[in-house]
């Protein structure tokens, strides 16, 4: 079992947005504007990933809210002849691509570099997975773009399909949720990463985001989380439902009854998930509330 439990390490939970955009890109707010309105729903910092160009944020950077360096490229081509879009973090200023054609040597310049990279609005860019599976060495995909559900996007930025086809292949991945904000307005603070570091850093947050140490949400919480080879109990503050996600042909889902949400739910995980076969494969856990919000946490990799 391959599962680094964030709920089970010392530190504070930090809410990070990593894809966002300004007016040094195609956003409508200014680097300034956009760290005051972030700090004004609670975040902790912010990765700001203009298109193309690493804009170096840092001296921005408070005791109370961090800037990670961080740039989006549209590189490449996939089966439906769009480019693939890859979102860079923890990237230096003065990075220079050698070979900007291919996408995967764009991923291996972005990681030589000291940085990560994520793909992008699976969904939203019609990506299937052959277009996701012959790339390798990006630490995740995003599994929800808040943008991308709302208006222009016409709800298109649920991508678990996409990240639970990758899993089945055999690609270890994280699913990363976030905002990908141009306007400000039905675009913000609707998709984020709650990171568990030491301190609010680069280097602390960089380092749980590298062993997955974090969950993603569009709204609900989670209070704890306890795996073992035989069973998995977790808390949360509500949840409508809860589906443990695994293989295909297998898994569970947990339903609330009545008017009452799920507030703690513990499962066998030969039993309950694998039907009394050999657990394989992995396992990731995501949970809806009733409003409609939803929670995604990092796969359990059983082998």
């Amino acid at each position: 079992m391959l599962f680094n439990n964030p709920f089970k390490k010392d530190g504070n939970w930090y809410k990070g947005a990593i894809h966002v955009h300004t007016t040094n890109s195609d956003g409508r707010l200014s680097p300034r504007e956009a760290i005051k309105l972030y700090k004004k729903y609670g975040y902790d910092f912010m990765v700001i990933t203009e298109h193309g160009k690493i804009f170096d944020y840092s001296s921005l950077s408070t005791p109370d809210f961090l800037l990670i360096n961080g740039v989006e490229y549209g590189v490449g081509e996939m089966t439906n002849g769009i480019s693939y879009h890859i979102v860079a973090i923890d990237v230096p200023a003065d990075l220079k691509l050698k070979n900007d054609k291919s996408t995967q040597s764009v991923i291996d310049q972005i990681r030589s570099a000291g940085g990560e990279a994520i793909i992008a609005h699976p969904y939203w860019y019609g990506m299937n997975l052959i277009d996701l599976i012959r790339l390798k060495n990006y630490i995740g995909i995003e599994v929800f773009n808040w943008g991308c559900e709302g208006d222009i996007g016409g709800g298109r930025g649920l991508s678990s399909v996409h990240w639970d086809g990758v899993l089945s292949a055999g690609h270890r991945v994280f699913g990363f949720a976030v905002d990908d904000v141009h306007y400000y307005t039905y675009d913000v603070a609707g998709g984020w990463i709650m990171v568990k570091a030491p301190e609010l850093t680069k280097e602390d947050i960089m380092e749980a985001i590298r062993k997955g140490e974090f969950y993603s949400s569009s709204g609900p919480k989670v209070l704890n989380l306890e795996v073992s080879e035989e069973r998995i109990r977790l808390e949360c503050d509500g949840a409508r439902f809860i589906n443990f996600v695994t293989i295909p042909t297998v898994g569970k889902r947990l339903d609330a009854e009545g008017n009452k949400p799920l507030t703690y739910c513990e499962v066998d995980v030969s039993k309950d998930l694998f039907f009394g076969g050999k657990p394989r494969g992995y396992i990731r856990i995501e949970l809806e509330n009733n409003e409609g919000k939803r929670c995604w946490l990092n796969p359990i990799f059983l082998d």
